[in-house]
């Protein structure tokens, strides 16, 4: 099925901040396939930027899943390779990061 015409372009003149940023925090040593296609399909539904955030031993794998038009974010892990709750303040920094 086509898409209207209003949803199929965008103005030439429109940048990837006119169209938001999206965050997502998933993954874990052995699931990662989930943030990699949820990344994915956030771009291709229209994200302007997408920044998957994963615990910092995961996130050299994680880049090689995904395409290079999606940002990682490399958090705080435990030792068992989730996320630890010092990956809290560091969101909390990325997100201030954002409003400016």
């Amino acid at each position: 099925m086509p898409l209207p015409a209003l949803l199929s372009r965008r103005n030439p003149r429109s940048s990837k901040r006119d169209f938001g940023h999206l965050l997502i925090i998933a993954g874990s040593p052995t699931m990662l396939g989930a943030a990699a296609l949820t990344s994915l399909a956030a771009m291709r539904t229209g994200a302007g930027l997408v920044t998957v955030g994963v615990p910092q031993g995961s996130n050299l794998t994680l880049q090689k899943k995904i395409s290079n038009v999606v940002m990682t974010l490399p958090l705080a892990q435990t030792r068992a390779g989730t996320f630890s709750f010092k990956a809290y303040s560091q969101l909390k920094k990325f997100g201030t990061g954002l409003t400016r």
